[in-house]
């Protein structure tokens, strides 16, 4: 797991990690011949459809795959300071909201701007899609109630 001072090489262990599993969701178009088709029906099976205008990857449909793609989406920012951070508690979310919640406490070493845009960043992890169907909601809940807990920036501190 990533800590507060992990370097950039263990940040990228950690979403090649994700990408890869996030591999195993990707949607994958497939046409089938006639043959194939009478066969499926012939025994009772219906062939896997995938429309042409499906997203590259499906949804994630449990707590690890709802925060894997959390993990992916912070990837443009790895040179920004609340990064390790978001990693560190995105991966450990992947077990459970205790072990989360646990990795949140490292946001106290970071300066108040910092906690602010990481604050914002966990705020916005409960708004995505999929949050509530897979039950990653209630993580990010706790994260939120800890968070609060610990009375660290939930505003800007520049005001702005």
């Amino acid at each position: 797991m990533a800590t507060m001072t992990a370097p950039a090489a263990t940040l990228q262990e950690i979403y090649q990690a994700a990408r890869k599993r996030l591999e195993g969701r990707r949607n994958v178009y497939r046409s089938y011949t006639d043959a194939e088709e009478l066969r499926a029906r012939l025994e009772g099976r219906t062939l896997p459809r995938v429309p042409l205008d499906a997203p590259d990857f499906r949804g994630p449909e449990t707590v690890s795959e709802f925060f894997d793609s959390r993990l992916i989406e912070r990837r443009q920012f790895f040179g920004c300071p609340e990064v390790p951070l978001l990693y560190e508690v995105a991966e450990a979310a992947r077990q459970d909201a205790a072990a989360a919640v646990r990795a949140l406490k490292a946001a106290r070493k970071l300066d108040p701007r910092t906690q602010w845009v990481a604050f914002q960043a966990i705020t916005e992890w409960k708004r995505c899609e999929g949050a509530d169907k897979t039950g990653a909601e209630r993580t990010v809940s706790a994260l939120l109630a800890e968070w609060s807990r610990l009375r660290l920036a939930e505003e800007d501190p520049d005001g702005e």
